[in-house]
């Protein structure tokens, strides 16, 4: 009995908060609240990625720059003889790496660089038949 006297005074407790409380917030339906203030004008939109330029941005000298000096600072490509060639259609890789993880990292670096051109793999692998 002193459980059940318990229960209803809880709820009792719980439906007069509830009642003082007043109604949840409500929007209107199929709209979103506003993510600023209405009398602020939005925030200033976020600046474009500028990691690395679009290929029509860099010379053919200047990008075979670029993806010279991403292989010589890539540690993993240490052991491999790469070569570089850059027109205004295609990036040709030639020479010799070790092994396929060096062949597809250095594909993958110049991949990142390229942009529209075609990428030509003339690259041999040692190991490989």
């Amino acid at each position: 009995m002193k459980y059940l006297t318990l229960g209803v005074l809880l709820l009792a407790a719980q439906f007069v908060i509830a009642q003082q409380q007043g109604p949840p917030y409500e929007t209107a339906p199929n709209t979103t609240p506003p993510t600023f203030p209405r009398d602020e004008s939005s925030p200033e939109p976020l600046p474009p990625d500028t990691k690395a330029p679009s290929h029509e941005q860099l010379s053919n000298p200047e990008l075979r720059q670029q993806i010279d000096d991403s292989f010589s600072a890539e540690p993993k490509l240490a052991d491999s003889r790469l070569n570089v060639s850059v027109d205004d259609e295609a990036v040709t890789l030639t020479g010799t790496v070790v092994d396929e993880q060096q062949h597809d990292l250095a594909i993958s670096i110049v991949k990142s660089h390229a942009g529209d051109r075609e990428i030509v793999d003339k690259i041999q692998v040692q190991g490989r038949t």
